[in-house]
């Protein structure tokens, strides 16, 4: 929190050039919107994808696990190319 009071996050994520994914529940105790929002200017390549009626660890949570998993690895076979 200290670091975002002095400015240095989320502007050191600018030097971040690679592909971001942020995978979240609708209902996690951090605010996922609100968090990719603030990214954005900063993370132009952020992807986000949210689940409705899923908390901190959709990869947990029965109803969502199998989607989790499956946003994932084509995130990541998308892009390995």
């Amino acid at each position: 929190m200290s670091l975002q009071h002095e400015g240095v996050y989320p502007q050191a994520f600018a030097a971040i050039k690679v592909p971001v994914l942020m995978l979240h529940g609708a209902f996690d105790p951090h605010p996922g919107r609100l968090i990719r929002d603030s990214l954005a200017p900063h993370l132009p390549q952020l992807q986000y994808h949210e689940w409705e009626r899923c908390g901190h660890y959709p990869w947990l949570e029965n109803h969502v696990r199998d989607e989790f998993f499956s946003v994932l690895r084509t995130w990541l076979s998308e892009a390995k190319s």
